[in-house]
């Protein structure tokens, strides 16, 4: 099954729509047009990213912040949408699951008919950079285990709209009046805390799998570097229960997605609940990532140039190091026969030339990240 075959589409108008089938979607090419029969494919390839495989119940995540971004709330104007909340985050290892065993079921492409050759996976497969989330992410993706649970599943009433009565969570039980249900459209699931914590089984494929990284992947909510502090609250037993409005709430958040906030002024204004520690929630430094940032992985006929594009002095928007361009420009020139120099010439070079996919999270329109502490360029 592809996107040939059938799509799905919203099914109402409103905030909250159920799926429903709808028709397929012809195959297009670069330009706009059918691919022609008589094209030979060289390699193959699934895509996936931004999974966003999350704990829902960790310590160390900010749903508490959401309803103040939101319109209506109280630093609405002062900070925009802050997206720290968001109500489907528990269902994203079934999410993925769903994705794996279609690329389990399915041996060829649908429409060159070539077997695929790897999986690439290109970063936030995480969402709050925690050893627990990467765990599930990875052994799903590459079918070391049986089956997974979710990440803090054992711990699912400490996550937002399980335990607490706040109106600004979903509570999918249905016992509490919430936002989401009231004016979203967002239905009553009792069953679903049920359903969340059973065992997924994993879906086997044969596939390699290039893991590249993102900014969810090393950094808290994909924009704050961890502090210290965070670090040892991420596997303690203290959670925020909410926030306490003050003047001053708008300037301690102030770039919010660029650094973490002044832990202890921060704390005077939050109400504190206990919750599960967990030691599996340690956040991976950019060092325990399982794969190397920048490298060269050649499939079939194809080079993949995986290359690291997560500024690590936060933010969530991409930016390339010194170090990345530099390695960038040797490896492109490695891959080709000749060059133009910069003034507009070629010039042969020592390389062979062969089809290049340069592979990083983001895309190059929001290689925009010029975030770092004085000193470093």
């Amino acid at each position: 099954m592809s996107t040939l075959d059938r799509t799905l589409r919203p099914s109402a108008r409103g905030p909250f729509r159920w799926p429903t089938l709808a028709p397929g979607e012809p195959a297009r090419q670069l330009g706009g047009t059918a691919p022609p029969h008589d094209v030979v494919p060289i390699a193959s390839l699934w895509h996936v990213t931004d999974v966003h495989i999350t704990d829902p119940s960790s310590p160390i995540r900010a749903p508490f912040l959401n309803h103040l971004g939101e319109p209506g709330g109280a630093l609405r104007a002062q900070l925009g949408r802050l997206g720290t909340y968001r109500p489907h985050e528990t269902m994203a290892t079934h999410v993925l699951a769903a994705m794996l065993e279609v690329v389990a079921a399915t041996a060829r492409g649908p429409i060159l008919g070539r077997s695929f050759d790897a999986l690439v996976a290109s970063g936030d497969l995480v969402d709050n950079a925690q050893l627990n989330e990467l765990l599930v992410a990875v052994a799903l993706l590459e079918g070391t285990d049986p089956s997974v649970r979710i990440p803090g599943a054992l711990a699912l009433d400490d996550a937002p709209g399980f335990g607490d009565a706040l109106p600004w969570y979903w509570h999918p039980r249905g016992a509490r009046v919430d936002v989401w249900r009231t004016s979203r459209g967002y239905p009553a699931v009792e069953e679903l805390p049920a359903l969340l914590v059973r065992p997924i089984p994993v879906p086997r494929h044969e596939l390699a799998v290039v893991l590249v990284e993102g900014n969810h992947d090393v950094l808290l909510q994909g924009t704050v570097p961890p502090t210290p502090a965070l670090r040892r609250r991420a596997t303690a037993g203290l959670g925020v229960a909410s926030i306490l409005d003050g003047e001053e709430l708008g300037d301690l958040l102030r770039d919010h997605d660029l650094r973490a906030p002044d832990l202890g002024a921060l704390s005077r204004r939050l109400a504190l609940r206990r919750v599960t520690p967990d030691p599996t929630r340690s956040v991976l430094t950019r060092e325990a990532w399982p794969a190397p940032r920048r490298r060269r992985v050649d499939v079939a006929g194809l080079r993949l140039l995986v290359v690291d594009t997560t500024n690590p002095h936060g933010g969530w928007q991409g930016s390339l190091s010194h170090e990345s361009w530099s390695w960038l420009r040797q490896e492109l020139d490695l891959a080709h026969s000749a060059v133009v120099d910069d003034d507009g010439t070629w010039r042969p070079c020592d390389g062979e030339d062969v089809p290049i996919v340069i592979v990083s999270h983001h895309p190059i329109e929001s290689l925009t990240n010029a975030n770092a502490p004085m000193g470093p360029p």
